[in-house]
């Protein structure tokens, strides 16, 4: 098939999965030389403030997906182009629902983890992250955060072992919904679009695209999916498959 834009995530993907994580230079080469063939961009739940250095190392120019698809954001004018955000009831909403657990919140671009009872609802937020959950309890929040048509809430693996965070965005804020946005910014068709990723955030990135891969350590429902599966990112899967798939 022809391949006309590369898009993968960051953590699991083209980093370790921990917050200090980076690229390797096996990762870095690959994704360089993929430039040279077909626009390359990134589709990540972190927010600028802490992918920006990412984008920086791999030289990502081409706009791309950021605070888990609530945004597009151009690297070269570092801005962002599009945006949709939770309204504040449902912020409101959501906050009050986590005032009687024990778990910290980054809200949008927030660099501090904050208890629910110290959040005071100001505006819209682009992002909702629910961090270093147990999974009893993740999947007691997935169930309540359903109730609420206005969000879409995905389970991700915690930088802690164990843990889960869950990342909640407005429903047309997926990053299946940040794709489709971006393929009309790119004029790039579905079809000719390759996407890397490791986790459950991404199988809404799967639905819009091509050719669907999935990391060696990703989780068993994307692999399952995945028309290939990588070797791990700590085997440099994603430039093992850039090299397959783009640069053969």
């Amino acid at each position: 098939m022809k391949i006309s834009a590369l898009v993968f995530d960051l953590d699991g993907t083209a980093v370790p999965n921990s917050p200090d994580g980076v690229p390797s230079e096996e990762v870095i080469k690959a994704v360089r030389q993929a430039q040279d063939r077909v626009s390359v961009s990134i589709a990540t739940g972190r927010p600028i403030t802490t992918s920006a250095h990412i984008f920086e190392s791999l030289k990502v120019t081409a706009p791309s997906i950021i605070s888990g698809g609530a945004q597009i954001y151009d690297p070269v004018e570092k801005r962002v182009i599009w945006e949709k955000t939770i309204s504040k009831k449902t912020v409101n909403k959501i906050i009050e629902w986590m005032k009687p657990y024990p778990y910290g919140i980054y809200i949008s671009d927030s660099i501090e983890l904050i208890p629910a009872s110290e959040i005071k609802v100001a505006q819209e937020e682009r992002i909702i992250y629910l961090m270093n959950i147990s999974l009893e309890d993740t999947k007691i929040l997935l169930i309540k955060l359903s109730r609420i048509s206005e969000i879409s809430a995905h389970k991700v693996k915690s930088y802690t072992d164990g843990c889960f965070d869950i990342h909640i965005t407005h429903y047309q804020a997926t990053k299946k919904n940040a794709m489709q946005e971006l393929l009309k910014i790119l004029k790039v068709p579905q079809s000719q679009v390759m996407v890397v990723g490791d986790g459950h955030n991404d199988l809404p990135l799967f639905k819009s695209a091509g050719l669907k891969v999935a990391m060696g350590n990703g989780s068993e429902e994307l692999k399952k999916q995945a028309d290939y599966v990588a070797p791990s990112v700590k085997e440099d899967g994603l430039a093992k498959a850039i090299e397959k798939f783009i640069l053969k």
